[in-house]
């Protein structure tokens, strides 16, 4: 908030639950049990509630500021992961990732009641807003990348890219996805619109997630084996650096 200090949301195994700390004091301010494991998270924009997916199939809503369970709600279909869609400052839809069926829903943040939904072939296992908030990325099982029309879920691409997706991020500068591979050590940079692969940057010891700077000229992939960031020149199509962690 305005008077009080900035908070990280961080989701734990062990014991389950979220931890809030303050990333500029180094502290931690509380901590939430949770019935179940957590294997998502998203926080608002005002930084007023936390949605988790719990690996029970719930949505859990967490009110930040008082670190308290707002409501619970059943969803089935093993959910994987999820987006926030706001409208005028609140959250209006929560758009989950679910493995059975293989869908993306759109959730209603007050009732858990599923308002919409598109099927799809594969498995879904993460989800990244695109072009300006038009698109949906959805990465999928055996190599499939979906772009989802964000006002009403029509599939209007697929991206057929080989190695299993593990994570998506989107780099707005260049209009592509940055895609983080299961098997092959690198992330592809990816046309959504023509279903083609452009680049090709190779990384070391089992990638696990990336992120766009905000001037959007690097992407930053943490790796799961030797712990390290590494950063990738999304222009020049290059790896820059390792740092260790």
């Amino acid at each position: 908030s305005a008077s009080g200090p900035r908070v990280l949301v961080v989701a734990v195994e062990s014991p389950e639950g979220l931890r809030f700390v303050d990333p500029d004091a180094g502290v931690e301010l509380g901590f939430l049990a949770l019935a179940s494991r957590p294997i998502a998270l998203a926080v608002d924009s005002h930084g007023s509630r936390a949605y988790v997916l719990t690996d029970n199939d719930r949505l859990v809503v967490v009110d930040v500021a008082a670190r308290t369970q707002v409501s619970s709600f059943n969803l089935g279909g093993n959910p994987k992961a999820l987006l926030l869609r706001e409208e005028s400052g609140s959250v209006a839809e929560v758009l989950i990732a679910q493995k059975g069926p293989e869908r993306v829903i759109g959730a209603n943040p007050a009732t858990g009641a599923t308002v919409r939904s598109v099927g799809l072939e594969r498995d879904p296992t993460t989800l990244a807003w695109a072009v300006n908030g038009t698109r949906i990325l959805a990465g999928a099982k055996h190599g499939k990348l979906y772009a989802l029309d964000a006002s009403n879920l029509a599939i209007v691409s697929t991206a057929q890219i080989g190695d299993e997706v593990k994570h998506v991020t989107w780099w707005e500068a260049g209009a592509l996805a940055v895609v983080v591979h299961k098997r092959a050590d690198g992330v592809s940079l990816v046309d959504v619109a023509s279903g083609q692969v452009s680049a090709f940057v190779a990384l070391d010891d089992d990638p696990e997630r990336s992120a766009v700077d905000a001037a959007g000229q690097r992407a930053y992939v943490t790796t799961h084996d030797d712990f390290s960031v590494n950063r990738v020149n999304l222009s020049a199509r290059t790896l820059e650096g390792r740092y260790a962690l």
